[in-house]
């Protein structure tokens, strides 16, 4: 019997307290055969979008703290977790953008296979509350109520005075009891958190579509699941002069979670535009 053979009918447990159950079921049930079932566990224990409680880990190790904390209430066979990185781009910095992490965990033979991606598509508001404050214009570009809000202050340490905000009336009443209660640095911005972020959780949808789709292709080597993209392969050289460009990417490698087989992919390039090249373009 094969390993994905070994997966249909099984659960798949997810930590969370925002609802993502049903955004990751129809990816596995669809490809996999498999259903997924939300654990309520305080992942906002490692870290928060609010700022409140910062995440001290990386996006990986965090994954690992929500699977270790949903294995303490259960003892499953199968758990996927959910973590997501959104603000200014790594790459782009002048765009923001959405980067999702899924990390599925196979108890049994001891597999870790994650996937992510990275979304321009998302919502992203925020901006200081003060008495010249324009309302309206704000909430149209924080597409209000259908994206909910957060008002929490702006210096350290964070206070979060509302998350989850959906109505103009209960916006209005926080703010000013905000206001009576003295405090004068408020920061109104979106909530990231997935059940109160449509753009968001459609991007959790799209990952998990892509994890599902690792997780069901084998290793041509070892026929474990999990066989994808690990890193690319480099080097090409100037149609033109010939110079050799060693960041131009050639093709994709393809790896195995549970042994080091590798594979090159098919090439994405014979060579460089002279555009590219630092002799024909200094």
């Amino acid at each position: 019997m094969s390993f994905l053979e070994g997966y249909k009918g099984g659960k798949v447990y997810l930590p969370t307290l925002h609802k993502k159950g049903d955004l990751l079921n129809s990816a596995f049930n669809d490809r996999l055969q498999m259903n997924v079932f939300e654990l309520s566990v305080d992942t906002d224990s490692v870290g928060t979008f609010s700022g409140d409680i910062k995440r001290s880990s990386t996006v990986h190790e965090t994954l690992l703290k929500k699977i270790s904390l949903a294995r303490q209430i259960s003892d499953g066979d199968f758990y996927v977790a959910s973590e997501g990185s959104i603000g200014s781009d790594p790459i782009i910095p002048f765009f923001n953008s959405d980067i999702e992490e899924l990390l599925f965990f196979d108890v049994k033979n001891n597999l870790l296979i994650s996937e992510r991606i990275r979304s321009f598509e998302i919502v992203i508001a925020t901006a200081i509350y003060n008495k010249d404050f324009k309302l309206n214009s704000f909430l149209e570009r924080a597409d209000f109520p259908n994206h909910k809000l957060i008002i929490r202050s702006q210096t350290d340490p964070i206070g979060v005075i509302g998350k989850g905000i959906g109505s103009v009336e209960t916006l209005h009443a926080l703010l000013k009891q905000a206001v009576q209660d003295g405090l004068d640095d408020l920061v109104i911005e979106s909530d990231f958190r997935a059940h109160c972020s449509p753009s968001r959780a459609k991007n959790i949808r799209e990952c998990a579509q892509k994890l599902v789709e690792r997780i069901s292709s084998l290793c041509p080597d070892c026929e474990r699941p999990g066989w994808g993209q690990v890193s690319t392969i480099k080097g090409l050289p100037c149609s033109e002069c010939g110079e050799f460009k060693e960041a131009a990417v050639r093709a994709l490698l393809f790896g195995c979670v549970a042994c080091e087989f590798t594979a090159e992919g098919e090439s994405l390039a014979t060579s460089i535009d002279p555009g590219q090249c630092d002799r024909c373009n200094p």
